[in-house]
C-alpha cells in the first residue's frame, strides 16, 4: 500500500470513530518507502500536524539499527516535529541485557534527564528508578512507579 493512501485510511478511520489517541509502529516503515528525504519530512510534518489540530495524540515509533552506541534519531532530521522524545535503548550489564528509557525532549516542560530502566512484564511497563546504575555501585534498592 502507498504511504499516502495509508495515511488517507488513518485519517478516515479516525474520524469515524472518533478516536484520541493513533499508534503508528513504526515510522521505520514509510522511511523506507520513501527515500526522498524532503518528501518524507514533507509527509511526516503534514501527518502529525493534520492529528494535533484533530486534538488527537499521535505516537510514533522509529526502529533505530544502532543497538549499542550512539542513539541516532532519524536519517532525515524529523526530531523537530516532536513535542517529545523518547529513547529506548539496550544496555549490556555484565550477561544481560536491560531496557532503558529516558526522555530526550519534552517541549514546554522541564524533565528529568536520567536515564531509568523500563522492565516490560505481564502486568505492563514499570520504570524503576535505580541510581546504582548511574555512578557503578549497587542497584539493589531500586523505588519503582507504574507507567500509565
Amino acid at each position: 500500500m502507498d504511504v499516502d493512501e495509508h495515511v488517507c485510511i488513518l485519517k478516515e478511520m479516525a474520524r469515524e470513530r472518533n478516536v484520541k489517541r493513533i499508534v503508528v509502529d513504526s515510522i521505520s516503515a514509510f522511511e523506507t518507502g520513501m527515500p526522498d528525504k524532503q518528501k518524507y519530512t514533507d509527509f511526516i510534518w503534514g501527518m502529525a500536524d493534520f492529528f494535533k489540530t484533530q486534538g488527537i495524540s499521535l505516537l510514533l515509533t522509529q526502529e533505530s539499527c544502532n543497538l549499542f552506541g550512539t542513539p541516532k534519531i532519524s536519517d532525515h532530521g524529523i526530531s523537530y516535529i516532536a513535542d517529545n522524545i523518547l529513547l529506548i535503548q539496550y544496555i549490556r550489564k555484565e550477561f544481560e541485557l536491560h531496557r532503558f528509557i529516558n526522555v530526550l525532549k519534552m517541549r514546554g516542560s522541564g524533565h528529568d534527564n536520567r536515564m531509568k530502566e523500563l522492565i516490560i512484564g505481564d502486568k505492563g511497563p514499570v520504570v524503576l528508578d535505580r541510581p546504582g546504575w548511574n555512578n557503578g555501585s549497587d542497584a539493589s534498592g531500586c523505588a519503582s512507579a507504574d507507567v500509565q
